[in-house]
């Protein structure tokens, strides 16, 4: 009878393990966009130019997605198991795996900032950051409901007062899911911070704490997410500084260390206690001077040793096993770069992704990642590059998907397997070939079938537009000497070239 038990007991394990410790994939799958416009739009009528970056393959791909709505303020569920899309939201409706609004997923968020930006066009979006946050529901019974947390936002101070969340149901016929609750307030306050809503696994591995923070004051409050569902834990006040601006926050991969960091405060380091929900020993530092900063993006090296800061013009590396906190920062590089329309790229908010490399949004809506290869190495070892990843369309200003450690106490925090970052073609090896530069009466082209050329003056007009086929050339003997970018767009090539060019 007690092997019989035993026998039971082994098989029931395996069963509901993909449940379990396994859920390692909730984060395998990425939605950017931006509604750019028609110069970009591919044909795509009545909607936004959106990405879809996937983790659950080796090497991850980017696949061009035209969908419904911009994404700034980003949260995304994938699969357990496969890591494929399951639902995802923008601030203002919760989107199914088909890029369709949710049975029940319509206007979330309610209020001025709902009517005033969530239209029904692809210019519709969420005026915030980091203010959206999906995780799976506790316990083996729930293993198909998931919860959202948002923030709603007003356009005027106090600005954010409440928490709501919103209940998913994936176990439908078509797995699309559904919204069982919407817009429940499960906090209400006076006047909370901008800075990232963010959760841990509680000590239990199975249960969540969601932590959110009073605007100005060192307050914090405390949600406990368990089986049962959500409900308000403490508040607590620690150390004599609180976050005012934006800018993100998050723990580390094994949850012993919380940090926030914003503009115009700097950033605190706390220990985190995973059994009471609690903040202890702030260690506080002010990047000056502070008006340089925009958004403060921060991310947990996979061991938890190091954080990484971006400080807009500026990425600083913390050694948490520094002892004297105030030599434990490192510059690792800075950033003077502005594009051809005038828009400086600076470091923003950033993540660690499921192939344990940290990418970094730029400050604006642009075509790039900044990538940390090696976050684990000390200093300039960490292989950071600039500009690294270039994407098929410009992404939202210094978006990126607000996730959490899912994969927290199991062995790896990230899949280190995943040793190519994307397909060669993705990068910048793939080019036209423009010359000569500087160029005087005529410009030549080298290029794989038809591509589309555009000169930009400083003043970011387009002063030429033509189609060159292959090998050919242009007459430039009529523009005005000086200073111009030639963006070259193409079937044969997955992202629009940029070039600076000189004319004499």
């Amino acid at each position: 009878m007690m092997r019989i038990q035993i026998f039971v007991i082994i098989i029931l394990w395996i069963v509901t393990l993909p449940y379990g410790r396994a859920q390692s994939k909730y984060d395998y799958t990425w939605i950017l966009g931006y509604n750019y416009g028609s110069e970009l739009d591919g044909g795509y009528n009545n909607a936004a130019e959106g990405m879809i970056l996937r983790f659950d393959q080796s090497p991850p791909t980017i696949e061009k997605k035209a969908i419904a709505y911009g994404m700034l303020d980003i949260s995304v569920m994938s699969h357990p198991i496969s890591g494929e899309l399951m639902f995802y939201t923008n601030g203002c409706r919760i989107m199914n795996k088909n890029h369709e609004t949710m049975a029940g997923g319509d206007s979330i968020n309610p209020g001025v900032q709902f009517t005033y930006f969530c239209n029904e066009g692809p210019s519709s979006y969420y005026s915030n950051f980091n203010g959206n946050l999906a995780l799976p529901w506790p316990g083996i019974q729930n293993k198909d409901k998931f919860i959202l947390f948002t923030r709603p936002k007003n356009l005027s101070a106090p600005f954010m007062q409440s928490i709501l969340y919103h209940t998913i149901n994936m176990e439908t016929a078509d797995s699309l899911g559904m919204v069982l609750q919407k817009n429940v307030e499960i906090f209400k306050g006076e006047n909370l911070a901008p800075i990232s809503l963010q959760a841990c696994k509680h000590k239990n591995g199975r249960d969540w704490w969601i932590l959110f923070w009073e605007r100005h004051r060192p307050e914090y409050h405390v949600l406990l997410f368990d089986e049962n569902g959500p409900r308000y834990s403490h508040a607590s006040t620690v150390g004599q500084v609180g976050p005012y601006s934006i800018g993100q926050a998050c723990f580390s991969p094994d949850g012993s260390q919380y940090i926030w960091f914003d503009h115009t405060k700097g950033l605190v380091l706390y220990d985190f206690d995973r059994e009471t929900g609690t903040l202890s020993r702030p260690r506080h530092k002010i990047i000056l001077p502070y008006y340089q900063y925009g958004f403060g993006g921060v991310s947990f090296s996979p061991s938890g040793r190091f954080v990484y800061l971006s400080a807009r013009q500026e990425l600083f590396q913390l050694d948490t096993w520094e002892e004297d906190f105030d030599q434990a920062f490192t510059l690792i590089d800075t950033i003077n770069f502005v594009t051809h329309v005038g828009i400086p790229l600076n470091f923003s908010n950033s993540m660690l992704a499921p192939d344990c490399k940290i990418y970094i949004s730029t400050d604006f809506t642009w075509f790039f990642y900044h990538v940390i290869h090696h976050p684990d190495e000390k200093g300039p070892a960490c292989g950071l590059k600039k500009m690294d990843l270039e994407l098929p369309w410009p992404n939202d200003n210094g978006a990126v998907c607000n996730m959490v450690h899912y994969r927290m106490d199991e062995e790896e925090i990230c899949d280190r397997s995943l040793t190519s970052l994307f397909p060669e073609e993705w990068y910048q090896s793939k080019k036209v070939k423009i010359y000569p530069n500087p160029a005087y009466d005529r410009l030549y082209i080298e290029a794989e079938g038809d591509v589309t050329i555009n000169m930009i003056n400083i003043a970011g007009e387009t002063v030429l537009r033509t189609s060159v086929i292959d090998k050919s050339s242009i007459d430039i003997s009529t523009l005005p000497a000086g200073v111009y970018f030639v963006r070259i767009e193409g079937a044969a090539y997955p992202h629009p070239q940029v070039n600076k060019l000189i004319k004499l």
